[in-house]
Protein backbone atom coordinates (compact mmCIF):
# COMPACT_ATOMS: atom_id res chain seq x y z
CA UNK A 1 0.00 0.00 0.00
CA UNK A 2 2.84 2.47 1.06
CA UNK A 3 4.41 1.53 -2.23
CA UNK A 4 1.56 1.85 -4.38
CA UNK A 5 0.72 5.77 -2.63
CA UNK A 6 4.25 6.67 -3.81
CA UNK A 7 3.78 5.85 -7.31
CA UNK A 8 0.97 8.32 -7.21
CA UNK A 9 2.68 10.57 -5.56
CA UNK A 10 5.23 10.62 -8.28
CA UNK A 11 3.08 10.33 -11.30
CA UNK A 12 1.20 13.69 -9.78
CA UNK A 13 4.36 15.58 -9.73
CA UNK A 14 5.29 14.60 -13.16
CA UNK A 15 1.95 15.80 -13.78
CA UNK A 16 2.68 18.89 -11.75
CA UNK A 17 5.80 19.62 -13.75
CA UNK A 18 4.51 19.09 -16.96
CA UNK A 19 1.28 21.28 -16.66
CA UNK A 20 3.80 23.94 -15.04
CA UNK A 21 6.00 23.41 -18.11
CA UNK A 22 3.22 23.77 -20.16
CA UNK A 23 2.44 26.77 -19.15
CA UNK A 24 5.00 28.65 -19.12
CA UNK A 25 5.76 27.53 -22.33
CA UNK A 26 2.73 29.28 -24.12
CA UNK A 27 2.77 32.60 -26.19
CA UNK A 28 0.68 34.29 -23.10
CA UNK A 29 2.82 33.74 -20.81
CA UNK A 30 5.82 35.10 -23.14
CA UNK A 31 3.66 37.92 -23.87
CA UNK A 32 3.02 38.67 -20.21
CA UNK A 33 6.71 38.13 -19.42
CA UNK A 34 8.48 40.06 -21.70
CA UNK A 35 5.43 43.35 -21.51
CA UNK A 36 5.92 43.30 -18.02
CA UNK A 37 10.01 43.69 -18.03
CA UNK A 38 9.50 46.32 -20.74
CA UNK A 39 7.12 48.28 -18.40
CA UNK A 40 9.43 48.09 -15.97
CA UNK A 41 12.55 48.96 -17.90
CA UNK A 42 14.38 45.24 -17.16
CA UNK A 43 16.68 45.34 -19.68
CA UNK A 44 18.75 42.53 -19.65
CA UNK A 45 15.80 40.53 -18.26
CA UNK A 46 14.10 40.84 -21.23
CA UNK A 47 17.00 40.47 -23.82
CA UNK A 48 16.86 36.86 -21.71
CA UNK A 49 12.99 35.87 -21.71
CA UNK A 50 13.11 36.99 -25.37
CA UNK A 51 16.10 34.52 -26.58
CA UNK A 52 13.91 31.76 -24.50
CA UNK A 53 11.12 32.71 -26.76
CA UNK A 54 12.15 33.10 -29.28
CA UNK A 55 14.53 29.62 -28.94
CA UNK A 56 10.83 27.61 -28.19
CA UNK A 57 9.42 28.91 -31.66
CA UNK A 58 6.97 32.33 -30.48
CA UNK A 59 8.49 34.76 -32.63
CA UNK A 60 5.74 38.39 -33.53
CA UNK A 61 6.04 41.72 -33.99
CA UNK A 62 5.56 43.34 -30.07
CA UNK A 63 8.73 40.25 -28.84
CA UNK A 64 10.52 41.58 -31.41
CA UNK A 65 10.04 45.56 -30.70
CA UNK A 66 10.51 44.90 -26.78
CA UNK A 67 13.98 42.84 -27.61
CA UNK A 68 14.66 46.17 -30.28
CA UNK A 69 14.34 48.08 -27.66
CA UNK A 70 15.69 46.52 -24.76
CA UNK A 71 19.05 46.30 -27.02
CA UNK A 72 18.98 49.62 -28.22
CA UNK A 73 19.10 50.89 -24.71
CA UNK A 74 22.29 48.37 -23.80
CA UNK A 75 23.50 49.51 -26.51
CA UNK A 76 23.58 46.60 -28.63
CA UNK A 77 22.95 48.47 -31.56
CA UNK A 78 23.29 45.91 -34.08
CA UNK A 79 21.37 43.43 -32.54
CA UNK A 80 18.96 45.87 -31.59
CA UNK A 81 18.71 46.32 -35.74
CA UNK A 82 17.90 42.41 -36.09
CA UNK A 83 15.19 42.63 -34.02
CA UNK A 84 13.48 45.28 -35.43
CA UNK A 85 14.19 44.51 -39.25
CA UNK A 86 12.13 41.44 -37.80
CA UNK A 87 9.44 43.45 -36.63
CA UNK A 88 8.98 45.34 -39.84
CA UNK A 89 8.68 42.02 -41.52
CA UNK A 90 5.36 42.04 -39.25
CA UNK A 91 4.15 45.54 -39.70
CA UNK A 92 6.49 47.25 -42.27
CA UNK A 93 4.78 50.09 -42.40
CA UNK A 94 5.32 51.21 -38.59
CA UNK A 95 6.56 54.40 -37.49
CA UNK A 96 8.08 53.66 -33.85
CA UNK A 97 9.93 50.74 -35.33
CA UNK A 98 11.26 52.34 -38.05
CA UNK A 99 12.19 55.34 -36.03
CA UNK A 100 14.61 53.25 -33.80
CA UNK A 101 15.86 51.51 -36.96
CA UNK A 102 17.17 54.75 -38.07
CA UNK A 103 18.70 55.63 -34.91
CA UNK A 104 20.34 52.03 -34.79
CA UNK A 105 21.80 52.52 -38.29
CA UNK A 106 23.30 56.38 -37.00
CA UNK A 107 24.93 54.43 -34.06
CA UNK A 108 26.37 51.83 -35.73
CA UNK A 109 27.92 54.56 -38.68
CA UNK A 110 25.85 53.11 -41.44
CA UNK A 111 24.32 56.31 -41.78
CA UNK A 112 24.07 55.74 -46.34
CA UNK A 113 21.45 53.00 -44.88
CA UNK A 114 19.97 54.99 -42.68
CA UNK A 115 19.34 57.73 -45.39
CA UNK A 116 18.38 54.93 -48.12
CA UNK A 117 15.43 53.40 -45.46
CA UNK A 118 14.35 57.63 -44.45
CA UNK A 119 13.91 57.93 -48.09
CA UNK A 120 11.84 54.52 -48.27
CA UNK A 121 9.59 55.92 -45.49
CA UNK A 122 9.86 59.63 -46.19
CA UNK A 123 5.75 60.22 -43.86
CA UNK A 124 7.69 58.11 -40.95
CA UNK A 125 11.53 59.62 -40.58
CA UNK A 126 10.99 63.46 -42.42
CA UNK A 127 11.12 65.01 -39.22
CA UNK A 128 13.89 63.30 -38.05
CA UNK A 129 15.96 62.36 -40.99
CA UNK A 130 15.38 66.12 -42.46
CA UNK A 131 13.86 67.26 -45.71
CA UNK A 132 17.18 65.06 -47.80
CA UNK A 133 17.22 67.65 -50.82
CA UNK A 134 20.96 68.59 -50.00
CA UNK A 135 23.11 66.03 -51.91
CA UNK A 136 26.30 66.72 -49.49
CA UNK A 137 26.86 64.79 -46.89
CA UNK A 138 30.21 66.20 -45.77
CA UNK A 139 33.76 67.35 -46.86
CA UNK A 140 36.95 66.06 -45.86
CA UNK A 141 40.52 67.65 -46.06
CA UNK A 142 43.80 66.25 -44.27
CA UNK A 143 47.25 66.79 -44.41
CA UNK A 144 50.49 66.35 -43.60
CA UNK A 145 54.53 65.96 -43.36
CA UNK A 146 56.45 63.12 -43.01
CA UNK A 147 60.53 64.34 -42.21
CA UNK A 148 63.87 62.84 -43.97
CA UNK A 149 64.92 59.76 -41.71
CA UNK A 150 67.64 58.24 -44.19
CA UNK A 151 70.47 60.53 -44.21
CA UNK A 152 71.62 58.68 -40.64
CA UNK A 153 70.95 55.70 -42.18
CA UNK A 154 72.87 56.32 -45.91
CA UNK A 155 76.15 55.50 -46.48
CA UNK A 156 79.01 58.23 -45.94
CA UNK A 157 80.51 57.00 -48.42
CA UNK A 158 78.92 54.68 -51.58
CA UNK A 159 82.59 53.73 -52.55
CA UNK A 160 85.07 51.37 -50.31
CA UNK A 161 88.43 50.06 -50.69
CA UNK A 162 87.45 47.99 -53.04
CA UNK A 163 85.07 49.34 -55.37
CA UNK A 164 85.18 51.95 -58.33
CA UNK A 165 82.13 53.38 -58.87
CA UNK A 166 78.10 53.47 -56.33
CA UNK A 167 74.99 55.30 -56.81
CA UNK A 168 72.04 55.70 -54.66
CA UNK A 169 68.23 57.68 -54.95
CA UNK A 170 67.02 58.08 -51.31
CA UNK A 171 63.79 59.72 -50.10
CA UNK A 172 64.54 63.23 -47.96
CA UNK A 173 61.00 63.88 -46.81
CA UNK A 174 57.36 63.98 -47.82
CA UNK A 175 54.08 66.26 -47.63
CA UNK A 176 51.14 64.98 -48.23
CA UNK A 177 47.55 67.20 -48.75
CA UNK A 178 43.69 65.37 -49.95
CA UNK A 179 40.36 67.50 -49.89
CA UNK A 180 37.40 65.70 -50.72
CA UNK A 181 33.71 65.94 -50.71
CA UNK A 182 30.73 62.91 -49.99
CA UNK A 183 27.12 63.01 -51.67
CA UNK A 184 24.17 61.54 -52.18
CA UNK A 185 22.95 60.53 -56.05
CA UNK A 186 20.38 58.49 -55.55
CA UNK A 187 18.77 57.04 -52.17
CA UNK A 188 20.79 54.17 -52.71
CA UNK A 189 23.42 54.92 -54.19
CA UNK A 190 26.82 57.54 -52.84
CA UNK A 191 29.65 58.77 -53.69
CA UNK A 192 32.93 60.32 -52.81
CA UNK A 193 35.11 62.54 -55.16
CA UNK A 194 38.70 63.17 -53.70
CA UNK A 195 41.87 64.93 -54.88
CA UNK A 196 45.76 64.92 -53.16
CA UNK A 197 48.54 66.34 -53.72
CA UNK A 198 51.91 64.14 -52.98
CA UNK A 199 55.03 66.20 -52.79
CA UNK A 200 58.55 64.13 -52.41
CA UNK A 201 62.04 65.37 -51.77
CA UNK A 202 64.26 63.10 -52.80
CA UNK A 203 68.40 62.95 -53.66
CA UNK A 204 70.10 60.95 -56.20
CA UNK A 205 73.74 60.31 -54.72
CA UNK A 206 76.79 59.26 -57.05
CA UNK A 207 80.73 58.35 -56.39
CA UNK A 208 83.41 57.36 -58.40
CA UNK A 209 86.94 57.24 -58.57
CA UNK A 210 88.52 59.35 -61.81
CA UNK A 211 92.29 58.98 -62.67
CA UNK A 212 93.71 62.69 -62.81
CA UNK A 213 97.22 63.59 -63.88
CA UNK A 214 99.70 65.48 -61.52
CA UNK A 215 102.15 68.01 -62.16
CA UNK A 216 104.71 66.37 -59.49
CA UNK A 217 107.80 68.67 -60.68
CA UNK A 218 109.74 70.74 -63.10
CA UNK A 219 113.43 69.42 -63.60
CA UNK A 220 115.71 72.02 -65.08
CA UNK A 221 119.07 71.41 -66.71
CA UNK A 222 121.24 72.96 -69.51
CA UNK A 223 119.84 70.90 -72.53
CA UNK A 224 116.06 70.89 -71.35
CA UNK A 225 113.59 71.57 -68.75
CA UNK A 226 111.20 68.12 -67.86
CA UNK A 227 108.14 67.47 -66.51
CA UNK A 228 107.44 64.69 -64.06
CA UNK A 229 103.68 63.83 -63.42
CA UNK A 230 101.59 61.42 -61.58
CA UNK A 231 98.20 60.09 -62.07
CA UNK A 232 96.39 59.08 -59.14
CA UNK A 233 93.05 57.91 -58.38
CA UNK A 234 90.29 60.88 -57.19
CA UNK A 235 87.22 60.21 -55.74
CA UNK A 236 84.07 62.01 -57.32
CA UNK A 237 80.78 62.45 -55.26
CA UNK A 238 78.30 64.50 -55.83
CA UNK A 239 74.57 64.53 -54.23
CA UNK A 240 71.56 65.95 -56.63
CA UNK A 241 68.55 67.18 -54.19
CA UNK A 242 64.99 67.01 -56.66
CA UNK A 243 61.56 66.71 -56.22
CA UNK A 244 58.58 64.40 -57.29
CA UNK A 245 55.34 65.98 -57.97
CA UNK A 246 52.62 63.81 -57.69
CA UNK A 247 48.56 64.40 -58.51
CA UNK A 248 45.99 62.05 -57.45
CA UNK A 249 42.15 61.49 -58.15
CA UNK A 250 40.00 59.46 -56.16
CA UNK A 251 36.12 57.94 -56.99
CA UNK A 252 33.97 55.76 -55.28
CA UNK A 253 30.74 55.07 -54.95
CA UNK A 254 28.71 53.02 -52.75
CA UNK A 255 25.43 51.18 -53.70
CA UNK A 256 23.14 49.55 -51.13
CA UNK A 257 20.95 46.55 -53.47
CA UNK A 258 19.11 45.29 -50.48
CA UNK A 259 19.39 46.00 -46.24
CA UNK A 260 22.71 44.85 -44.73
CA UNK A 261 24.55 44.41 -48.38
CA UNK A 262 26.72 47.17 -50.10
CA UNK A 263 28.71 47.01 -53.17
CA UNK A 264 31.46 49.64 -53.94
CA UNK A 265 33.83 50.53 -57.20
CA UNK A 266 36.41 52.92 -56.56
CA UNK A 267 39.25 54.49 -59.37
CA UNK A 268 42.40 55.94 -58.29
CA UNK A 269 44.22 57.74 -60.93
CA UNK A 270 47.98 58.97 -60.15
CA UNK A 271 50.11 61.63 -62.39
CA UNK A 272 53.07 62.96 -61.55
CA UNK A 273 56.33 64.40 -62.76
CA UNK A 274 60.11 63.30 -61.70
CA UNK A 275 63.41 64.14 -62.65
CA UNK A 276 65.87 60.91 -63.70
CA UNK A 277 69.55 61.21 -63.18
CA UNK A 278 72.37 59.01 -64.54
CA UNK A 279 75.74 59.06 -65.38
CA UNK A 280 78.46 58.25 -67.99
CA UNK A 281 82.01 57.53 -67.41
CA UNK A 282 84.00 59.20 -69.83
CA UNK A 283 88.27 58.90 -70.69
CA UNK A 284 89.00 62.45 -72.51
CA UNK A 285 92.17 62.92 -74.49
CA UNK A 286 94.56 65.30 -73.06
CA UNK A 287 97.86 67.13 -74.57
CA UNK A 288 100.06 68.20 -71.77
CA UNK A 289 103.84 69.51 -71.84
CA UNK A 290 106.67 66.55 -71.39
CA UNK A 291 109.76 68.46 -72.02
CA UNK A 292 111.60 71.70 -73.70
CA UNK A 293 114.63 71.14 -75.55
CA UNK A 294 117.41 73.89 -75.06
CA UNK A 295 119.41 72.72 -78.55
CA UNK A 296 115.77 73.89 -81.08
CA UNK A 297 113.83 75.24 -78.32
CA UNK A 298 110.63 73.36 -78.95
CA UNK A 299 108.26 72.26 -77.09
CA UNK A 300 107.10 68.47 -76.90
CA UNK A 301 104.00 67.16 -75.10
CA UNK A 302 102.53 64.00 -73.91
CA UNK A 303 99.31 62.26 -74.73
CA UNK A 304 97.19 60.79 -72.16
CA UNK A 305 93.81 60.66 -71.14
CA UNK A 306 91.69 62.05 -68.10
CA UNK A 307 88.54 60.02 -66.67
CA UNK A 308 85.48 61.61 -65.77
CA UNK A 309 82.08 61.10 -64.75
CA UNK A 310 79.59 62.66 -66.87
CA UNK A 311 75.87 63.45 -65.08
CA UNK A 312 72.92 63.69 -67.13
CA UNK A 313 69.26 64.81 -66.76
CA UNK A 314 65.91 63.94 -68.30
CA UNK A 315 62.39 64.87 -67.02
CA UNK A 316 60.07 61.96 -66.52
CA UNK A 317 55.78 61.77 -66.89
CA UNK A 318 54.36 59.10 -65.46
CA UNK A 319 51.10 57.76 -64.75
CA UNK A 320 49.51 55.12 -62.49
CA UNK A 321 45.92 53.86 -61.38
CA UNK A 322 43.82 51.10 -59.58
CA UNK A 323 40.58 49.93 -60.34
CA UNK A 324 38.83 48.49 -57.00
CA UNK A 325 35.87 46.93 -56.59
CA UNK A 326 34.74 45.71 -52.55
CA UNK A 327 31.71 44.03 -51.06
CA UNK A 328 30.24 43.66 -47.64
CA UNK A 329 28.07 42.04 -45.75
CA UNK A 330 26.53 43.44 -42.12
CA UNK A 331 25.08 39.96 -40.06
CA UNK A 332 24.73 40.74 -36.53
CA UNK A 333 27.65 42.18 -34.46
CA UNK A 334 30.27 41.45 -37.50
CA UNK A 335 30.43 43.15 -40.73
CA UNK A 336 32.24 41.03 -43.50
CA UNK A 337 34.08 42.31 -46.57
CA UNK A 338 36.00 40.90 -49.92
CA UNK A 339 37.97 43.60 -52.12
CA UNK A 340 39.92 42.77 -55.46
CA UNK A 341 42.01 45.39 -57.03
CA UNK A 342 44.20 45.68 -60.32
CA UNK A 343 46.38 48.03 -60.66
CA UNK A 344 49.34 49.83 -63.03
CA UNK A 345 51.83 51.69 -60.07
CA UNK A 346 54.51 50.58 -62.31
CA UNK A 347 55.59 50.66 -66.02
CA UNK A 348 56.96 46.86 -66.03
CA UNK A 349 53.40 45.04 -65.21
CA UNK A 350 50.05 45.19 -63.51
CA UNK A 351 49.22 44.17 -59.78
CA UNK A 352 46.52 41.98 -58.65
CA UNK A 353 44.95 41.64 -55.12
CA UNK A 354 42.54 39.78 -53.65
CA UNK A 355 41.12 40.42 -49.53
CA UNK A 356 39.26 39.13 -46.83
CA UNK A 357 38.21 41.30 -44.18
CA UNK A 358 35.96 40.98 -41.03
CA UNK A 359 35.01 43.49 -38.45
CA UNK A 360 33.69 42.15 -34.78
CA UNK A 361 31.83 44.54 -32.44
CA UNK A 362 31.83 42.42 -29.47
CA UNK A 363 29.01 44.99 -27.49
CA UNK A 364 27.48 46.23 -30.58
CA UNK A 365 28.33 49.39 -31.09
CA UNK A 366 30.82 51.24 -31.47
CA UNK A 367 32.17 51.33 -28.24
CA UNK A 368 34.85 48.12 -29.05
CA UNK A 369 35.74 47.02 -32.16
CA UNK A 370 38.26 44.75 -34.16
CA UNK A 371 39.01 44.61 -37.96
CA UNK A 372 41.19 42.11 -39.26
CA UNK A 373 41.96 41.94 -42.83
CA UNK A 374 44.43 39.27 -45.01
CA UNK A 375 45.04 40.29 -48.53
CA UNK A 376 46.62 38.12 -51.25
CA UNK A 377 49.28 40.62 -53.74
CA UNK A 378 50.44 38.61 -57.32
CA UNK A 379 52.87 40.60 -59.58
CA UNK A 380 54.31 38.44 -61.89
CA UNK A 381 56.28 36.25 -59.75
CA UNK A 382 56.03 38.06 -56.42
CA UNK A 383 53.42 36.57 -54.23
CA UNK A 384 52.59 37.34 -50.75
CA UNK A 385 50.43 37.76 -47.87
CA UNK A 386 49.69 40.94 -46.26
CA UNK A 387 47.84 41.30 -42.57
CA UNK A 388 46.38 44.03 -40.86
CA UNK A 389 44.82 44.61 -37.73
CA UNK A 390 42.96 47.16 -36.32
CA UNK A 391 41.30 47.69 -32.91
CA UNK A 392 39.64 50.68 -31.24
CA UNK A 393 36.89 51.66 -29.01
CA UNK A 394 35.51 54.83 -27.54
CA UNK A 395 37.86 55.94 -24.76
CA UNK A 396 35.57 59.42 -23.95
CA UNK A 397 32.04 59.99 -24.35
CA UNK A 398 33.06 61.73 -27.95
CA UNK A 399 36.76 60.23 -28.44
CA UNK A 400 37.87 57.33 -30.09
CA UNK A 401 41.45 55.72 -29.63
CA UNK A 402 42.62 53.02 -32.78
CA UNK A 403 45.58 50.93 -33.00
CA UNK A 404 46.68 49.56 -35.89
CA UNK A 405 49.24 46.91 -36.97
CA UNK A 406 50.76 45.77 -40.51
CA UNK A 407 53.16 42.65 -41.40
CA UNK A 408 53.96 42.82 -45.18
CA UNK A 409 56.13 44.48 -48.03
CA UNK A 410 53.74 47.12 -48.91
CA UNK A 411 55.76 48.00 -52.59
CA UNK A 412 53.17 48.68 -54.89
CA UNK A 413 50.25 47.16 -52.27
CA UNK A 414 47.04 49.32 -52.28
CA UNK A 415 44.66 49.27 -49.31
CA UNK A 416 41.25 51.51 -48.11
CA UNK A 417 39.25 50.16 -51.34
CA UNK A 418 42.33 51.88 -53.82
CA UNK A 419 42.21 55.07 -51.35
CA UNK A 420 46.07 54.49 -50.81
CA UNK A 421 48.14 53.12 -53.57
CA UNK A 422 52.13 52.62 -52.49
CA UNK A 423 53.54 53.80 -55.82
CA UNK A 424 57.17 54.41 -54.34
CA UNK A 425 60.19 52.69 -54.39
CA UNK A 426 61.06 52.19 -51.01
CA UNK A 427 59.83 48.84 -49.58
CA UNK A 428 57.70 48.99 -46.19
CA UNK A 429 58.25 45.70 -44.25
CA UNK A 430 55.89 46.72 -40.97
CA UNK A 431 53.97 49.32 -40.21
CA UNK A 432 52.10 50.32 -36.66
CA UNK A 433 50.16 53.76 -35.43
CA UNK A 434 47.62 55.07 -33.89
CA UNK A 435 44.40 57.00 -35.13
CA UNK A 436 42.66 59.53 -32.81
CA UNK A 437 39.34 60.68 -33.23
CA UNK A 438 37.55 63.89 -31.59
CA UNK A 439 33.44 64.83 -32.33
CA UNK A 440 33.30 68.29 -32.44
CA UNK A 441 29.28 68.50 -31.92
CA UNK A 442 26.87 67.61 -34.52
CA UNK A 443 28.94 69.00 -38.00
CA UNK A 444 32.85 68.59 -36.89
CA UNK A 445 34.86 65.51 -36.74
CA UNK A 446 39.14 65.70 -35.89
CA UNK A 447 41.32 62.87 -36.41
CA UNK A 448 44.81 62.42 -35.82
CA UNK A 449 47.07 59.65 -37.51
CA UNK A 450 50.69 58.75 -36.73
CA UNK A 451 52.65 56.17 -38.25
CA UNK A 452 56.01 54.02 -37.56
CA UNK A 453 57.07 52.36 -40.57
CA UNK A 454 60.62 49.77 -41.08
CA UNK A 455 61.47 50.82 -45.02
CA UNK A 456 63.95 49.42 -46.86
CA UNK A 457 65.85 50.50 -50.30
CA UNK A 458 68.86 49.32 -52.29
CA UNK A 459 72.35 51.04 -53.48
CA UNK A 460 74.55 49.68 -55.82
CA UNK A 461 78.30 50.06 -55.93
CA UNK A 462 80.62 48.15 -58.35
CA UNK A 463 83.36 46.50 -56.66
CA UNK A 464 87.01 45.92 -58.60
CA UNK A 465 87.60 42.03 -59.47
CA UNK A 466 89.59 40.02 -57.50
CA UNK A 467 93.71 39.76 -58.21
CA UNK A 468 94.44 37.90 -60.84
CA UNK A 469 90.84 37.73 -62.56
CA UNK A 470 90.05 39.47 -65.77
CA UNK A 471 89.52 42.98 -65.71
CA UNK A 472 86.01 44.64 -65.36
CA UNK A 473 83.75 45.22 -62.30
CA UNK A 474 81.47 43.17 -60.57
CA UNK A 475 78.05 44.77 -59.54
CA UNK A 476 77.19 44.87 -55.96
CA UNK A 477 73.31 45.31 -54.32
CA UNK A 478 73.49 46.57 -50.64
CA UNK A 479 69.62 46.84 -48.59
CA UNK A 480 69.79 49.74 -46.33
CA UNK A 481 67.15 49.74 -43.67
CA UNK A 482 65.81 52.64 -41.31
CA UNK A 483 62.50 53.68 -39.97
CA UNK A 484 60.43 56.25 -40.52
CA UNK A 485 57.31 58.46 -39.27
CA UNK A 486 54.49 60.22 -39.91
CA UNK A 487 51.92 62.70 -38.47
CA UNK A 488 48.54 63.34 -40.39
CA UNK A 489 45.56 65.68 -39.18
CA UNK A 490 42.15 65.81 -40.76
CA UNK A 491 38.98 67.25 -40.55
CA UNK A 492 35.06 66.49 -41.45
CA UNK A 493 32.51 68.60 -41.76
CA UNK A 494 29.32 66.96 -41.79
CA UNK A 495 25.99 68.82 -43.12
Amino acid sequence: MKQFIKYILFFSLLISVKSYGSHTNTYAYYDSLTYDLYTHQQWKKLTVAGKEALSNGFDYYYLRVRLGIACYHLQNYRQSITHFRKALQFNSSDSFALEYLYYDLIETGQKEEAILLASQNPSALSAIAGSGKNPFEFFFAEGGYTPDAISGHRPQELMGNDSIYGEEDTYAGESYFHAGTSLHILPSLSCYLGYSNLGIDKEKHFSGSTVVNHLDSINKTIYSLNYFYSFPGKLFDTLIPYNVKQNEFYITTSWIPRPGYSITPAFHYINGITQTYTSEYQLLPRADTSYLLASDNKWYFINDTVSRYKIGQQVNKYSNYVISLAASKEWRNFSFGINVTYASLTTYGKQKQLGLNATWFPFGNLNLYATTSLTGFFYKKDKRLIFDQLVGGRIAPKLWLEGLFTLGNLSLYNEKNAFIAYNLADRIKLRTGANLIITLGRHIDLSLMYRFYTKEYDYLYYRKPPVGSPPGSIPITNTIKYNNQSIIGGIKWKL
